[in-house]
Parts: C-alpha cells; structure tokens; sequence
C-alpha cells in the first residue's frame, strides 16, 4: 500500500509542477507582450503616449521582475514624461533607477547602455553620460541586437549630438565661450548632422541641431531646423518654443506669440514655454500677462531660477514703471527647450 500510495502522489505532483511551468511561461508571455505595447506607445511624443507606455511596462515588471526589457521600457518611460515636463524631477530619478536596473540585467545590450547614458544625459550627469555612450557604442559593434546599420548610426550619433549640445551649453554657461562653440557648432552640429543623412525625418533631431544653432547664435539654420522638424511634426511643442525664440529676435512678436500658444496647447506642462511666453507678453508691454505667465513657470518647477528672475523684473517693472527697452537690451534671455 505505501508503495501504490507513492506512486499514486507523483503524478499529481509532477502535474502541479508542470502546471506552476506553464504559468510562469504565460506570464513571461503576456509580459513581453506588454514590453512591446509600452515601446509602441512611446512611439508618439505626447503625455498620453507616455503615461500609456509608464502603466503598460509597471504591469510587465509586475509580471516579470526578472525582465531587462521590461525596465529598459520603463526607463524610457519615465524619460518621456521628464522631457515634457522638467519639474517631474521623481521621473527623471526614476529613469536612471530603472536603466541601471536594465543595464544590470543584460550587461552585453547596447540598447540599455545608451538608455543609461540618455538618463544621465537628462538628470546632467555628463561624464557619466559619455561613459554610458561609449559602452553603448562598444557593444553595438559586438552585436547590434538585430538593428539595421542606417538605424544603428541614427541612434549612436544622435545620442552623441545630444551629449554635446548639453557640453555646450553647461561650457557657455560657465563662460568658457571658445569651448562652447566648439561643442556647439564644431561637435554637436557635426554629429547631428550625421543622425539625420541617416534619418532625414527626425524632428527631434531636427530640433536639437537648431537649438546647437541657436545657443551658438547661428539664428537663420537655427529658424530653418525648427521649421523643418514643424513640418515632420506640426505638434512638436519644443520646436514651436524654439521657433518663437527666433522670432523674437527678429521682432516678429505677434508671430512668437501665435509659437508659443500653440506649444502650450500642445504640452501645458513646459515650464520653458510659459517662460518663453511671459518674456513676448513683456516685450508687447504686457506686463501683467507676462507676470501670470513667469509666476505659472515658477509654480511648474521650482527651481527654475530663470522663471523666478523674469518674474521678480517683472514685478519691479509694474511697481515702478519705466519704458520697455528693446528686445536686445532686454534682461530676460529665454530658453531654447531640446
């Protein structure tokens, strides 16, 4: 009897087992499912698109807590919803939480090297960015993951442009203007210029290189990239701001503020373009529409140091008026948004 009730018992518990298999091979399934409707969800560049992508790769994770694929997309994720709105600053972290996490998994991936590089990049880790980048670049020639040559350099070299334009910007801002230019114009144009005879129609990428241009005050390619990444994408909030940048420097008020009404309309959550908006509104003497706008800027991100300044100016200026000096001599430098 003891003998017939063992082998009574093991089929049952080889079919528990077995059942537990086929479980675990259903959920990595619906998992990876879900991986590839959060990359597709990214693929349009809006708020929706992104919140979309953060809820379908948590689930994933969720699932499969194992899966490299599932924190890269949640990295990208979070990456996502930063760019829209800078003051998202616990997305920003979490970017880089959930890259390193991907990175860790799948130590041989390009793809989660140059996530980890985007995610320094953004939080304005620079030298850990270039390291990330040069990893990423050193593992794609061992193996590109199935991605095509064309799509590859696209991916590699706009992320480069992307690092440089920061270096730029963080040399100009220390006032080293020969180091700056030569990262701005010398570098990043160089290496965007590259993505796009890869990728012609990346507005993105488009955009970045006009604002390589317009940080190093190339204003006539700077306006003619932000046109071009508006005419890929009529919707691309960021160019519009940029666009209007220009504007204003050509004294096209009116035009600057049709650009920045639509990129609000776009994305309400660009700090930058209220920013933006509030330095036209005082330039067409409109200081108390200009005033709403620094303070809704300073409101949206804390620590924007620039919103708080224009804001302060702004309110000095309804305090004690004086004449609106012109647009050159204007203290209230606005912010070209990548």
């Amino acid at each position: 009897m003891h003998g017939d009730a063992e082998g009574g018992q093991a089929p049952a518990v080889l079919l528990v087992r077995r059942t537990d298999s086929v479980d675990i091979r259903l959920q990595l399934e619906r998992a990876a499912g879900l991986v590839q409707r959060a990359r597709e969800a990214l693929v349009v560049d809006d708020a929706a698109g992104a919140a979309r992508a953060l809820a379908l790769s948590s689930e994933a994770i969720t699932l499969a807590p194992s899966s490299a694929d599932a924190f890269l997309e949640r990295s990208r994720a979070h990456l996502a919803v930063f760019r829209r709105d800078s003051a998202a600053l616990a997305a920003r972290d979490q970017c880089i939480r959930d890259a390193r996490r991907a990175a860790f998994m799948k130590p041989a991936s390009w793809r989660c090297a140059l996530q980890l590089s985007r995610a320094h990049v953004a939080a304005g880790e620079l030298d850990e960015g270039l390291r990330a980048l040069g990893e990423a670049e050193a593992l794609a020639r061992a193996d590109a993951e199935g991605e095509s040559a064309a799509e590859l350099a696209f991916t590699l070299e706009d992320q480069r442009g992307r690092l440089q334009l920061e270096q730029g910007k963080a040399a100009k801002a220390r006032g080293t203007v020969e180091q700056a230019w030569m990262w701005l114009l010398a570098d990043a144009v160089t290496s965007l210029d590259r993505a796009l005879a890869a990728k012609p129609r990346s507005a993105d990428t488009l955009n970045n290189r006009g604002v390589a241009y317009y940080e190093a005050r190339a204003y006539a390619p700077a306006l003619a990239d932000f046109e071009a990444a508006l005419r890929v994408d009529a919707a691309h909030d960021r160019a519009l701001s940029n666009r209007a940048l220009v504007q204003r420097l050509r004294r096209e008020l009116h035009a600057a503020h049709a650009s920045l009404s639509a990129a609000i309309a776009h994305n309400p959550a660009s700090a930058v373009s209220f920013n933006n908006l509030g330095c036209i509104e005082r330039d067409l003497g409109r200081l108390p529409a200009a005033l709403l706008s620094f303070e809704r800027a300073a409101e949206m991100d804390s620590a924007y140091e620039q919103a708080r300044t224009n804001r302060d100016t702004v309110l000095s200026e309804l305090r004690h008026p004086v004449p609106i000096r012109p647009v050159a001599d204007v203290p209230l430098p606005p912010q070209a948004s990548r």
